[in-house]
């Protein structure tokens, strides 16, 4: 549903600022990586 992906586009957000140091484009560069 649209709360659930919305929860996860931000996890994946938040695991991409952490992990990177530094915001990215999440689709190219974090999410991918998972």
């Amino acid at each position: 549903d649209e709360v659930g992906h919305f929860l996860f586009v931000l996890f994946i957000w938040q695991h991409c600022v952490l992990c990177m140091g530094e915001l990215m484009d999440y689709q190219s560069d974090c999410y991918f990586l998972e």
